[in-house]
């Protein structure tokens, strides 16, 4: 409902008709008098408004845009990690690898397989080894390995001088490596003539950027849960149907890649029955999309909606409080390959729901706690009635009970075990609204209860 802040209240008065006891007074000049003193006494007052009915403390929660009123809920923020998503492992070739001739002449042998990278078509490493291992010769010989796809700064191939019977370990930081033929090509020359077995092996790798296609890899950002009660005032009962809830998921996109957000794993779990309710199908509509970041320490930021059009959201918006877990997945976008990412990327995400007050609510009820005292004397009392004054502002009719409480704010019972009620289910009507949906005018009510 479109409507201005409306706020219900309540008005009790204690009207007392007392009687004076002649013991207390001595009037030896009026015969026969009595006072029948009529008092009105303030019983207690209470305002239900927006912030009583949904339970809302920060007044930020609340957005009023002209005469539309929403609330807004923040402070879930996820984060996700390249490394999450990009790791480079060992490789090396079987030992002891094929028998391979050298020479005093540069020769091109067969090239290294490199289907562990099938992905990746570059990698620019900020650490790793090559250890290029020979056994089996015969002629002593200094063999000189060139390996053509692996390149430094200046584009000069990396270069590992063997001795012929023993290995040779190098540092790969600083150097990229073509794999997107997924080989690696190389080349021997050696001070003699002769041949041994060789094997080679890719240890402790790390990287500064990758170049790949790497279309549909997902990472999750850990499992985490929490309590979703939005209308804390309301009591377990009753409906409600809210118009348009909105997911509002803002992305600050620091990785080279678009991704697409995956919330097959985000449920809304309902504690007293232990229904269970996906955020999204997994066979949902069009995928939603975070954009790419255009380069190194640039970040990209976009923002995606999820409603009642895409989502199951006004599901996870009900009276009863949920529990929500989640383990949000992030996949690589198709179709935009080659991408190059940078080590240490990251996407930060921030999340927030808008719930405009526009819906149906159905026999719902709002609970509320007002200190009340009355004083223990009450032999001057001879009767009493209560009077109440409603004024309504809402577009709702309302039905108004009062329950006697102890200090406790526990329910207080008569001897036969009854709640102690003091008013039952006074009667407001609804205020008067307008043809454009808007309260005109609020209800006024009053009544006399013996």
């Amino acid at each position: 409902m479109k409507t201005r802040l409306p706020i219900l209240s309540v008005v009790l008065l204690l009207v007392i008709a007392g009687c004076i006891n002649r013991d207390h007074f001595n009037f030896e000049k009026v015969s026969e008098t009595s006072w029948n003193p009529k008092l009105a006494i303030p019983l207690l007052k209470s305002n239900i408004g927006l912030y009583q009915l949904v339970g809302v403390t920060d007044s930020n929660a609340v957005s009023i845009t002209d005469n539309n009123v929403k609330l807004v809920y923040g402070g879930q923020s996820l984060n996700l990690k390249l490394d999450n998503l990009i790791e480079i492992e060992d490789i090396a070739t079987p030992s002891p690898g094929p028998l391979m001739p050298y020479t005093t002449s540069s020769t091109n042998v067969p090239a290294i397989p490199a289907t562990e990278f099938d992905k990746l078509d570059a990698v620019e490493f900020s650490a790793g080894q090559l250890t290029v291992k020979t056994l089996n010769e015969i002629t002593p010989a200094t063999i000189t390995f060139t390996f053509l796809d692996i390149i430094d700064a200046n584009s000069q191939p990396l270069i590992i001088d063997v001795e012929a019977g023993n290995s040779a370990t190098v540092n790969l930081a600083g150097y990229t490596m073509d794999v997107s033929k997924n080989e690696i090509r190389l080349s021997i020359v050696a001070t003699a003539i002769g041949n041994c077995t060789v094997s080679f092996s890719f240890s402790s790798m790390d990287y500064v950027s990758v170049t790949g296609d790497f279309s549909n890899e997902l990472g999750r950002v850990g499992k985490k849960s929490f309590q979703l009660h939005l209308f804390k005032s309301i009591g377990a009962k009753g409906d409600i149907e809210l118009a348009d809830p909105q997911l509002k998921i803002n992305a600050d996109n620091g990785i080279g890649v678009s991704l697409e957000p995956d919330f097959t794993e985000v449920i809304a779990i309902n504690p007293a029955s232990g229904d269970r309710t996906q955020l999204v199908e997994s066979n949902s509509a069009t995928p939603l999309r975070i954009d790419a970041s255009s380069g190194k320490g640039k970040v990209q930021k976009s923002s995606i909606v999820l409603n009642s059009r895409n989502s199951n959201l006004p599901s996870f918006l009900s009276i009863s409080p949920k529990t929500i877990e989640h383990n949000l997945g992030l996949s690589v976008a198709s179709g935009t390959a080659p991408h190059t990412v940078h080590k240490g990327s990251e996407c930060d995400l921030s999340m927030q729901l808008e719930i405009p007050l526009e819906g149906k609510i159905t026999s719902f009820e709002v609970l509320d706690t007002i200190a009340l005292q009355i004083t223990n004397d009450l032999s001057l009392i001879k009767d009493f009635l209560i009077k109440t004054y409603t004024k309504n502002g809402y577009p709702l009719d309302a039905k108004i009970s009062i329950t006697l409480m102890d200090e406790n704010k526990k329910i207080m019972n008569k001897i036969d075990g009854s709640p102690m009620v003091l008013l039952d289910e006074i009667f407001t009507q609804a205020a008067s609204v307008g043809s454009d949906g808007l309260v005109t005018a609020p209800a006024e009510y009053s009544a006399e209860h013996d």
